[in-house]
């Protein structure tokens, strides 16, 4: 399953997890810095921090996350 397939109400419901389990709400760059350490500190698992960017939408582009994030 990719992005591009999930429902809205499932990408909605993965955002709010995230920031559930960060501990607080994702509206800026830094968040992102600081959520990309924390996965990694917790998962051993690298993420891009535009990554996050793009999906919590506060970057404006045409690509979606690749299926592999």
């Amino acid at each position: 399953m990719t992005i591009n397939t999930m429902k809205p109400e499932a990408i909605a419901a993965l955002k709010k997890e995230l920031e559930k389990n960060f501990g607080r709400k994702i509206a800026s760059y830094r968040d992102c810095v600081q959520l990309v350490d924390d996965i990694y500190q917790k998962t051993e698992s690298t993420v891009n921090v535009n990554t996050v960017r793009r999906f919590f939408g506060l970057v404006k582009t045409n690509y979606n996350p690749s299926p592999a994030t």
